[in-house]
């Protein structure tokens, strides 16, 4: 699962970045079973235009910290996204460092960035504006000892660096008493520190960060669309509670009663991250599975294959079982509901698969008297032309199975439920004629559809 950012647009600047795409240069590989086992020797061998990739793993040790991108213009890049990559420096030095007058054409892109020691811990960026994307930087501390040290994330002294789709959180500053008492070493800037920049925050997430001054920012920057605890003034910007997965656990995934990404496959919260489809609305998220809002996430998992879904929002007058009637394009106004056989409410939520190419989504995830419920079927078609407006939804009568074919295995489902309540919920499709019972009728209803498709009707 490769990420694919297709477009990041601050103000006026464009940054076009294709993980998957060919670039100018060449690819070079880092892992235990490359050549190159090591971020350092691969930025070395690497010229300007190359591409790194980074296999997935934990890379700790000399080679893999104090990483530093020595001028070059490359995009290091993980392979899979900051879960699968993870740079730590183990509290031996910084994790990345830009020293050399780096442009944004350096860039980096989808690591867990923890671990780090000294002024800006996680990445220190001085006289250099790298393009920075995509990345969770988490657990670096400026310890000081002997001095102000300052940016537990990130650092940027006379930069202009671009900082995007990141999740900054549970770093710090922090200084000791000296000279029984009468001195006190500290830090700025918890998650970022900003020292004569003009550097550009958007879609971040910086919160649960410490330090002297400065806890979450210290200094001035343009920050947009950014969730940053305590507030900092800007278009777009909200402060309130992230609702990571499990930060504990460093899983800094954003809950979702739609849908929210695990290794083991997509689960289902009982609350909603106020990041999802809060980001700045001109930049790209299709890279976002469905139920996108077409809107990208703030943080690190922004406009990837992990995002966690908003859910389609859509209206519907009535529905009976042979046809739901939609006001309202896809995505649409504030709620969608439907009536199952016209007896209960059930608000619709997030759609679990769609067509890439085509022109239908199938639906199986919903909200029934506020509680999430997954259904064995598909049950309802949702209709779409090529430019994703919405045509018609529909459930496809005498589909008792949800297959959307009606054949033989709907008459045996029937049978195997001959003369049941129609009100329980493992039962309703068999009632087809929608009389509030299940008999030889609905059987006859379904021989009267043999054959018939979704999408045909």
């Amino acid at each position: 699962m490769k990420w694919i950012i297709r477009a990041v647009a601050i103000g006026t600047a464009v940054f076009g970045i294709c993980a998957g795409a060919a670039r100018a240069g060449d690819t070079l590989y880092v892992g235990a079973q490359e050549a190159l086992t090591t971020l350092q020797a691969a930025i070395d061998a690497a010229n300007d235009g190359d591409t790194i990739v980074v296999r997935d793993g934990t890379y700790t040790g000399p080679g893999n910290r104090d990483i530093d991108f020595r001028g070059k213009a490359v995009h290091l890049m993980s392979e899979n996204g900051p879960q699968s990559c993870i740079i730590d420096a183990d509290g031996a030095g910084r994790c990345f460092a830009f020293t050399r007058g780096e442009g944004n054409t350096s860039i980096l892109q989808g690591f867990t960035i923890t671990g780090g020691r000294g002024s800006g811990a996680g990445i220190y960026c001085e006289g250099s504006s790298p393009l920075i994307i995509g990345n969770v930087i988490m657990d670096n501390w400026a310890l000081s000892t002997d001095g102000f040290h300052s940016g537990g994330g990130i650092y940027c002294e006379r930069s202009a660096a671009v900082i995007v789709n990141n999740t900054i959180a549970l770093n710090g500053t922090k200084g000791t008493y000296i000279g029984c008492g009468s001195a006190y070493w500290g830090g700025y800037g918890g998650g970022i520190c900003f020292s004569d920049s003009s550097s550009t925050v958007a879609n971040c997430i910086i919160f649960g960060n410490h330090a002297d001054e400065g806890e979450q920012i210290y200094g001035n920057a343009t920050v947009r669309y950014s969730n940053v605890e305590g507030e900092y003034l800007g278009e777009g910007n909200i402060n309130a509670d992230p609702l990571f997965a499990d930060a504990t656990d460093f899983d800094f995934h954003l809950r979702s009663q739609y849908g929210r990404w695990t290794a083991a496959g997509w689960v289902i919260d009982e609350d909603n991250s106020p990041c999802i489809d809060a980001g700045d609305p001109i930049d790209d998220y299709r890279a976002e599975p469905g139920g996108n809002g077409e809107r990208i996430n703030i943080g690190a998992y922004g406009n990837t294959p992990q995002a966690s879904k908003g859910g389609y929002l859509l209206s519907v007058s009535t529905s009976p079982i042979l046809g739901i009637h939609i006001g309202g394009d896809l995505p649409g106004v504030s709620d969608y509901k439907t009536t199952r056989q016209a007896r209960e409410i059930i608000a619709f939520s997030a759609p679990l698969s769609a067509a890439s190419q085509g022109n239908f989504y199938r639906f199986d995830l919903w909200v029934l008297n506020g509680l999430p419920l997954r259904l064995r079927q598909h049950d309802v078609l949702v209709l779409m032309d090529q430019d994703i407006n919405l045509l018609a939804t529909y459930s496809l009568a005498g589909d008792v199975n949800g297959d959307c074919t009606v054949n033989i295995i709907d008459l045996i489902a029937i049978r195997n439920v001959l003369n049941k309540d129609p009100n329980d919920d493992d039962n309703w499709r068999a009632d087809v004629n929608d009389d509030g019972q299940i008999n030889i009728l609905d059987m006859i209803a379904v021989r009267n559809n043999l054959n018939a498709q979704c999408g045909q009707q």
